[in-house]
């Protein structure tokens, strides 16, 4: 664009500074220098201005602290007279500055004056944060504990704001700081931690300066832990960048830490010690590294996501910390809402990380294949949707009652349920949740821990028996035993025994062919659909009584058990 033909100087000069803050943001400090050297005198007086601050910022990010401080104090007062719109945004980099050349307290003064700006015009919630978690790297270097403590608490503040404004490259300084702040204080598995996350997004942002100096402190942390090769690896790959954009003080950077991972490497050879994942965990837990600080040694991610497009889809998210008492998990699959569910998720936390184990919520999957299934049977004449919907719906019913069996004797262990509560009788009947999941017929699983949770009379009869048929429905279908030919002309008098079992709502095949043929239809497909939905129901509305979701004081009888559902009602 700005060598072709016709181009004016104005509007090569915006092609040019647009360069130079592209070259800024991929962390090409050099070549910012040098493009700025070799422009045109500006036509405007801003435009010089800012071509100076540009100057100060490539000077900071290239580690020459005294010249960047210099040309900052050049250029401020020029920032605040001419660009008043912009002068508080440039304290930031300016705080940068200062800090980055160890004049902390005159840093913190900058960084208070762009937040007393940024709280006053309320424009810019992004710049605000960052401004502020200037403030707390600073205390996080003092001598005063209260100060450090504020100063982990403004970052934590901040980058929580930072990350749902889409702060991303402010969200890796705030992870940097923190980083480096708990490895000078032998919390190695909270630095890691923070120095993985703060590696993940450096390499979304794409910022190859500062995924440099990422990759220095997390060689350091390796280093200090004895994970060498680790180390090495991040290493290698900062001096390859580094080589590549010119970045003398990345390579000395990595000459150093080579030599450091040399000599760490000796020391544990004369001392004796493995290196790497077997040695001992640098925290003197005892353990070894893999069993202990190491377990923060992962690429972060985010495996919360939701299921198709439904909107009210979600993970549903607990923390292990529930109150004696609750019986959140059980309560959560026997609600009304969401019916989209892609899994129930724990969060459990560590040492500056979280752990995150998933349960899908299979019976939500089949369901919504079965109902799509259906829809689509609808529409054709083929015998291959009912067969699916038929064998999903009842898939569906014996995922919910097995998942709905875990949560029981989960949820029963963490509250410490009384015996005599609902919840305490259905984990005593359940016993083992896989072996009685694995051992036990589904219509009896269903009969007994719905009348566990919601009472005798939880579902109508009608709608039993319609479970019951589907069950062995599905079971003739999927075991299908070839006994004799049946016979389809002339039509035998009395239908298949099979299809005399059907309620009269579902429309057959009137065709010469066998009961499989003839009952595999749209409104079959429906059928299998609505009855397993009308037994989930009438378990979630059974359960949902009051007399029966209340947990059942210690002190108070516990009432009979009702007799036992029937498992078939034929």
């Amino acid at each position: 664009m700005r060598d072709a033909p016709g181009v004016g100087i104005g509007v090569r000069q915006k092609i040019d500074h647009v360069l130079v803050q592209a070259l800024q943001m991929v962390g090409d400090y050099h070549g910012a220098l040098e493009l700025l050297d070799t422009l045109e005198p500006a036509k405007r007086p801003r435009d010089a201005i800012m071509r100076k601050y540009w100057r100060a910022r490539s000077l900071e990010r290239l580690g020459q602290f005294d010249e960047a401080v210099a040309a900052f104090e050049a250029v401020i007062p020029e920032l605040r007279e001419h660009a008043p719109d912009f002068y508080h945004f440039c304290l930031i980099e300016f705080g940068r500055a200062y800090a980055a050349a160890g004049r902390s307290k005159d840093a913190i003064e900058i960084y208070r004056e762009s937040v007393a700006i940024f709280e006053t015009l309320g424009d810019n919630e992004e710049h605000l944060q960052r401004a502020r978690s200037g403030i707390g790297v600073q205390l996080l270097r003092s001598e005063d504990p209260a100060e450090v403590s504020e100063g982990e608490a403004l970052l934590y503040e901040t980058s929580d704001a930072k990350a749902l404004v889409g702060d991303l490259e402010g969200l890796t300084n705030n992870y940097s700081a923190l980083s480096l702040h708990y490895a000078d204080q032998g919390r190695w598995e909270r630095a890691i931690a923070f120095a993985r996350r703060d590696l993940k997004i450096t390499r979304l942002i794409g910022d190859e300066h500062q995924l440099c100096a990422t990759l220095g402190n997390l060689a350091t942390i390796y280093i200090r832990t004895l994970q060498l090769s680790s180390a090495r690896r991040c290493l290698d790959e900062a001096e390859a960048i580094g080589r590549r954009l010119d970045q003398n003080h990345t390579i000395q950077m990595v000459a150093g830490n080579r030599l450091a991972a040399q000599a760490a490497g000796r020391e544990a050879g004369t001392r004796g010690m493995p290196v790497g994942e077997g040695t001992p965990c640098a925290c003197g837990s005892g353990k070894t590294f893999k069993e202990c600080c190491g377990r923060a040694d992962f690429e972060p991610d985010t495996p919360l996501i939701n299921f198709d497009e439904t909107p009210n889809s979600e993970g549903l998210i607990f923390t292990n910390r529930r109150p004696l008492g609750s019986n959140s998990r059980v309560d959560m699959i026997l609600s009304q809402e969401p019916k989209d569910r892609f899994s129930w998720t724990t969060i459990e936390g560590h040492d500056g990380w979280h752990s995150i184990s998933e349960l899908p919520d299979v019976a939500n999957y089949h369901l919504k294949a079965a109902r799509n299934l259906a829809t689509t049977a609808a529409l054709t004449s083929r015998f291959d949707e009912p067969l699916a919907a038929c064998v999903l719906s009842v898939c569906g019913a014996e995922a919910f009652i097995n998942t709905l069996c875990f949560f029981i004797g989960d949820t029963a262990r963490a509250t410490g349920a009384h015996p005599t509560s609902v919840l305490g009788k259905a984990a005593a009947l359940i016993g083992e949740p896989l072996s009685y999941q694995r051992g036990t017929e589904l219509t009896l699983k269903w009969a007994a821990v719905a009348e566990a949770l919601a009472g005798a009379d939880w579902i109508e009869q009608s709608a039993w028996r319609a479970f019951t048929i589907l069950v062995s429905t599905r079971n003739e279908l999927v075991h299908f035993k070839a006994a004799d030919f049946e016979q389809v002309s002339p039509a035998p008098k009395h239908a298949h025994e099979i299809l005399r079992r059907l309620p009269p709502e579902i429309q057959l095949r009137a065709v010469p062919h066998s009961w499989p043929a003839r009952l595999l239809t749209a409104s079959f497909a429906q059928w299998c659909i609505e009855t397993v939905d009308c037994l989930i129901d009438s378990l979630k509305a059974g359960y949902a009584k009051d007399t029966y979701h209340r947990e059942v004081p210690p002190e108070t009888d516990a009432p009979d058990p009702a007799p036992n559902m029937p498992t078939d009602l034929s």
